[in-house]
């Protein structure tokens, strides 16, 4: 049963990183036409043209980027792009890139580097890291081919003319208190996570600190009831002829400790610097071979890789409520198609038609007054927003928010339904629903699905947050293939 324990641990793991790595333009290399839809309309090329090469689509970097509006610049293998500010920076044959703003450069990584083509001697980038670096939503049309591309900056800018935003700006001056200065904080959390169908109670408390909006240090605490997981791998097991399939004294003892005591968790890092580290005990981690005093790494730059995204660019987005980070994240949910379907993607219009329902959503005339809240209902098409502001002398006081979003890309299908309210005395309270499935011969499978309720608040605090692990402590990078398949137990061969 440890060895099913490690196996799951290990798919878990690569159903994490497969998702958060996999790119939505993966396909067999072949020599068709690939099409480019910018903004709606068919992105003409002359002498050099889309290609697949390595799972990924290419496209010709002066084409792409002079497409967008950006100035490009050629220079001994290092090619630039610079739009509104901002500049990307690629050197061929390098997975290294860096984009400069506001005279900060920070370096990301890709997951494939930009080449010169022999043939055509054109440069080619990935499509996906070169418009999301210039704030572009991407999107794939596997039956058509065709790479899909939205300026999603100039779309959120052309349907805020002419409107106000002070309701939504008193928001954000609400907001950004939690990310200055030092605050305690505490959330208890409660429900039921079920796997496959297998229901796995769990309870999760968590104690600590945070500063500004990138440092953090937590203590939590995770019960988590697997008996019904354990009973059904012992079950197959028994079917299966396998010798050892009751489960021992030591591994009841170890589910028990699980369900009882549950695993600590301590949580440290400065998200500017891209790195989060985790450490984690109790008997039942230790009884399956865990190490308590390790603490393991992750660099969050690396699994952004290819994203052109960092993590700082999300901390810059997740410290603010204004009217263009909403808009752009609602926005950026959708899975962008060349027409809109119910299983898979919505169409250039429909994206549009979303962006101009946030704006108008979003503005002064999108709130209702009843009583000393002021409501709006905000409709991003598959993601939905309904937003309750309490207002006492002209200042946000507190807040209800409900959160409703649906993703569908092909056999795959998940919701959430977040529900949070935060008083005037900072303490929130509030559940969180997810369902996902993938549909198989005509029938929707479960996959993993939660029901969460969830209490806590904030209080201003006065001890900064440790962001690295102990001096000399053992450290394990998850992001390191060979490392974490030496945690796991699993060897190269196997």
């Amino acid at each position: 049963m440890k060895r099913f324990l490690s196996r799951l641990a290990a798919v878990g793991a690569a159903a994490v990183l497969a998702l958060g790595c996999s790119s939505a333009f993966a396909a067999e290399e072949t020599a068709s036409v690939i099409g480019v839809q910018l903004d709606g309309q068919p992105l003409a090329f002359t002498d050099a043209v889309p290609v697949l090469k390595n799972d990924r689509t290419f496209l010709p970097f002066r084409a792409v980027f002079e497409a967008l509006g950006a100035e490009v610049g050629y220079d001994n293998g290092v090619v630039t792009a610079t739009r509104d500010g901002k500049t990307i920076t690629m050197t061929l044959g390098s997975t290294q890139a860096s984009v400069t703003e506001n005279g900060v450069t920070t370096p990301l990584v890709m997951d494939v580097a930009p080449y010169l083509d022999d043939a055509t001697w054109r440069t080619y980038v990935p499509v996906r890291f070169a418009a999301q670096a210039l704030d572009c939503t991407v999107g794939w049309d596997q039956a058509n081919r065709t790479a899909i591309i939205v300026d999603t900056d100039k779309l959120v800018a052309q349907a805020a003319q002419g409107k106000s935003f002070t309701y939504l700006e008193k928001f954000n001056n609400y907001a950004k208190k939690y990310s200055q200065g030092i605050w305690d904080c505490d959330l208890t959390m409660d429900g039921s996570m079920s796997m496959l169908g297998l229901n796995m109670p769990l309870s999760v408390t968590a104690q600590g600190a945070t500063e500004g909006t990138s440092k953090v240090e937590m203590a939590m605490n995770m019960k988590l009831d697997m008996t019904q997981l354990a009973a059904m791998t012992e079950q197959d097991a028994g079917e299966a002829g396998v010798p050892d399939a009751q489960a021992t004294a030591a591994e009841q003892a170890m589910l028990e400790s699980l369900k009882d005591q549950g695993m600590n968790m301590q949580l440290r890092g400065d998200l500017d610097k891209g790195t989060l580290y985790m450490n984690m005990s109790g008997a039942a981690l230790e009884s399956a071979g865990l190490d308590p005093n390790a603490w393991y790494s992750m660099d969050m730059n690396a699994l952004l890789a290819g994203s052109g995204m960092d993590m700082s660019q999300l901390i810059k987005q997740s410290g603010g409520m204004d009217y263009e980070t909403i808009a752009k994240a609602f926005l950026n949910a959708l899975t962008l198609n060349t027409v809109s379907s119910e299983d898979y993607g919505v169409s250039y219009e429909v994206f549009k038609s979303s962006a101009e329902n946030l704006a108008s959503a979003l503005s002064d005339a999108g709130f209702i007054q009843d009583g000393d809240k002021y409501v709006s209902s905000i409709d991003g098409g598959l993601n939905k927003m309904e937003l309750a502001l309490t207002m006492k002398d002209g200042a946000v006081t507190a807040y209800d928010m409900i959160v409703n979003m649906t993703i569908s890309e092909q056999s795959m299908a998940a919701s959430a339904l977040v529900v949070m309210s935060v008083d005037e005395k900072d303490q929130m309270s509030g559940k969180m629903q997810m369902t996902s499935s993938i549909a198989q011969d005509g029938l929707a499978i479960p996959l993993i699905d939660m029901d969460l309720t969830f209490s806590g608040g904030y209080a201003k605090g006065a001890a900064a947050p440790v962001t690295e692990p102990p001096a000399g402590a053992a450290i394990v990078d998850l992001t390191d293939p060979e490392q974490v398949n030496g945690l796991l137990g699993i060897s190269p061969l196997e």
